[in-house]
């Protein structure tokens, strides 16, 4: 039902589908990200209007229409632990997506992936993972990320929800052309990352769980960017969920504020758009 009311569209490659489980983390993601747009701008309305108003609202942000829905399209790399096909391209961690002689012109084979194999002889670190948001109405999926699989089905479903919600963060600041991204590398002073690695994380976002299984749910992505700290903190946002440790509340509240003094304003110039 939200998938239709709130204006989505799901596509696959051929041969592959939307599992039950992504469909059910895309509608979650989904109806978080309304409900803190529409209680971010105005809270007592949307209260009374319930569902209806909250499509309404997240159809206007993000500029969709009966004629321009907002496409999530799976291309994945593995399916059911088999190699399929290269998959989302742009889902592979950057060096990936760099030739190797950048004199050259940039043909397939010049780049890193060629290292990986379809069909089972081969994989490698550039095969895809997660999402790749193209424009504000079209983000691309390898797969939604569940991190790793010890963990148990409620903690892998959250990292599916919050890798969802990483992309309309991306999806949301191409809808104001960067300006949301514009300003966190204005204000990167005090809220920048520093370069950081898989085990550890930048001060101020949301810990959780502290284990490796806790990795890249609440910062998605690794890359120092402004792009992707915004993506993240627009994770933050949706949740209200900031960094309460000793070390790192100074930067949560930080990061708090900066959201929470900004959004309302993008919310209502996003809703304006044609």
């Amino acid at each position: 039902m939200v998938n239709t009311l709130f204006g989505i569209n799901l596509t696959a490659v051929a041969g592959t589908a939307w599992s039950s489980e992504d469909k059910q983390a895309i509608q979650e993601a989904v109806w978080r990200v309304a409900t803190r747009l529409a209680s971010a701008t105005n809270s007592s309305v949307w209260r009374g209007g319930g569902t209806g108003y909250l499509a309404t609202t997240f159809k206007a942000v993000y500029g969709i229409r009966d004629n321009r829905q907002l496409r999530f399209h799976l291309d994945p790399h593995i399916v059911n632990n088999q190699i399929v096909n290269y998959g989302c391209y742009n889902c592979r961690p950057n060096i990936c997506r760099t030739p190797k002689d950048p004199l050259k012109t940039g043909e397939p084979n010049e780049y890193w992936e060629n290292d990986l194999v379809i069909n089972g002889e081969q994989d490698c670190d550039c095969k895809p993972i997660g999402g790749y948001t193209h424009t504000v109405r079209s983000i691309e999926f390898a797969s939604l990320w569940d991190n790793y699989d010890s963990k148990g089905s409620a903690v892998k479903q959250l990292r599916k929800v919050n890798n969802v919600i990483h992309e309309l963060g991306h999806a949301f600041s191409a809808r104001l052309d960067g300006k949301p991204k514009d300003a966190v590398h204005a204000h990167s002073t005090t809220i920048g990352n520093e370069e950081w690695r898989m085990e550890s994380r930048p001060l101020g976002f949301y810990v959780g769980d502290v284990s490796k299984y806790g990795t890249m749910t609440w910062v998605q992505s690794p890359t120092v960017s402004d792009t992707e700290v915004f993506a993240d903190m627009f994770l933050g946002w949706v949740y209200n969920k900031w960094d309460d440790t000793p070390s790192g509340r100074v930067y949560g509240q930080e990061r708090a504020r900066f959201m929470n003094a900004r959004m309302p304003g993008w919310i209502r110039d996003a809703m304006r758009k044609p």
